[in-house]
């Protein structure tokens, strides 16, 4: 059988499907035909037929047999396709088909398709033609090789793992080969979001565990994900977990369990750690977390369209919940951000003072025996902040969703910013930003009240000079003419060169 280029997948899903139809789907099919019209009696003795011509199941059997030996044949074909992506993709598909009925030639076939991508010269091979640098065909390399983890973790996650462990091999890449040894417990943290980062094997871990969700083999991708509990609670890891929850609750809750006990027993397990885990029992919807810099951080949780197969996740069963104020009484408290460098101290108890500020009031519902322990401590970090951060982090800690029923000031974040900043040309700059919201909603008053703060001369001049020009903007839209454009135009021009831009 020779299947030619980019036409072979084709020829191969055809041969699967027969090749997959259960012996059962096909004495159906031949139940649910029309029944033949009745022969003529033969008047001599009628010849015997074979039983095995007769028999329904015997020639499903035949069948079946006949689609297996064209699986083979289409697998054995691919050696003589151009393309080494296509070789994979029909390779592993002919293997992931094949299982259930001849594991070992299965085997034989994923551990072919590996071999195309770390063959010498698979760098060269995987080039496209559209682009000839060695980044591209680095990607599709990546590409075939995920797909052959993702198809041997459906079958034998074991198997998976020993790809995953090959991954890079033959890959020129120092760095990159650096970075995916790197250990596992070193994780790096955002100094944005405060969150962990994981690490290269874990994103492949995931990505394939995602695959497998979409494919509805839960058990085997929450096995996959399970040694990325290792490096501790990162968003993308928790996405899956929330994910998973939506499919089988079971293994969803199994490794959300793991990740508490391992957060407890980790010496650097912080406050954005806790905060994190406290998503599925706090905020299914929102993400919150504190950057080194003081400032609260807010992420929607994206949700994939699964279709119709995923229901909506019931909440987390009372061990769960128990589990998790259990882990973040035990994080919180022990917690000691008064040592060290005035930054680092000063960020770790704003940390710490947020996060038990914001699971105060479910510890007081549901864990009430660390409520006063609890208080203790966010009193004496009372002392750590100034008035106006710890106002500002009282109001973030009711968030519990972005979705607001009420309309909100638009100038509130800038102005918040404002409140929190010290150095006078940052305040500067942000009252500019304040000035430019509000002159782009309309704001014409509170605008100039913003630009007369404004202590910098040029900086005043700009601040007006924007303001005229929004005006004459908003005008000139409502004339909806051209004169009056033309007109904004010209005054604009004026404006921007006007020593005094009030006037």
């Amino acid at each position: 059988m020779n299947l030619p280029p980019r036409i072979s997948r084709f020829a191969l899903a055809s041969l699967l499907a027969v090749a997959l139809a259960p012996t059962d789907l096909l004495l159906a099919q031949e139940r649910a035909a029309p029944p033949a019209p009745p022969r003529p009696k033969p008047s001599a003795t009628p010849k015997q037929n074979p039983k095995g011509k007769r028999d329904p199941k015997a020639r499903a059997r035949r069948e079946q047999q006949l689609a297996l030996a064209a699986l083979l044949e289409a697998a054995e074909a691919a050696r003589t396709l151009e393309q080494p992506l296509d070789k994979v993709e029909v390779l592993a598909e002919a293997a992931d088909a094949l299982w259930p009925f001849d594991e070992q030639t299965a085997r034989s076939m994923l551990r072919r398709a590996w071999e195309v991508t770390t063959a010498p010269g698979a760098v060269e091979a995987f080039k496209p033609e559209e682009d000839e640098s060695e980044t591209g065909a680095r990607e599709l390399i990546y590409i075939a090789r995920q797909h052959v983890i993702t198809l041997a973790a459906r079958h034998d996650t074991r198997l998976a793992e020993s790809y995953m462990r090959e991954f890079t091999r033959g890959q020129d890449d120092a760095g990159e080969e650096a970075a995916d040894s790197a250990p596992a417990d070193n994780a790096a943290r955002s100094t944005r979001g405060g969150w962990r980062q994981p690490s290269p094997q874990s994103l492949r871990r995931l990505w394939t565990a995602h695959a497998l969700v979409s494919q509805g083999a839960y058990r085997n991708a929450a096995a996959i994900v399970a040694p990325a509990v290792n490096e501790g609670v990162n968003r993308p890891l928790l996405d899956f977990i929330l994910r998973l929850r939506a499919f089988d609750p079971r293994e969803a809750d199994a490794l959300y369990l793991r990740l508490l006990e391992r957060t407890r027993a980790d010496a650097e397990a912080d406050a954005n750690d806790v905060l994190l885990l406290s998503t599925p029992i706090v905020s299914p919807e929102l993400y919150a977390s504190i950057g080194a810099d003081g400032a609260t951080n807010f992420a929607t949780v994206m949700r994939r369209d699964d279709g119709a197969q995923a229901e909506e996740p019931s909440a987390p069963p009372l061990r769960l919940r128990r589990a998790f104020f259990d882990t973040a009484a035990a994080v919180l408290l022990r917690l000691t951000p008064f040592g060290g460098a005035a930054e680092s101290a000063r960020g770790a108890a704003t940390a710490s003072y947020f996060a038990i500020g914001r699971l105060l009031p479910f510890f007081d519902r549901e864990a009430p025996q660390y409520a006063p322990e609890l208080r203790a401590r966010m009193a004496a970090l009372v002392h750590e902040l100034d008035e106006a951060r710890r106002n500002a982090l009282s109001e973030q800690m009711r968030t519990r969703t972005l979705k607001s029923k009420n309309s909100t000031d638009p100038l509130r974040p800038a102005l918040e910013r404002l409140q929190d900043v010290s150095d006078e040309r940052e305040r500067e700059r942000l009252r500019f930003e304040a000035v430019a919201v509000a002159a782009e909603r309309k704001f014409w008053d509170r605008a100039r009240q913003l630009a007369g703060e404004i202590g910098d001369a040029e900086l005043r001049r700009a601040a007006f000079t924007l303001i005229a020009v929004q005006q004459l903007k908003s005008l000139a839209e409502a004339f909806k003419d051209e004169e009056a454009v033309d007109d904004f135009e010209r005054a604009a021009a004026f404006t921007r060169a006007a020593d005094a831009p009030q006037a």
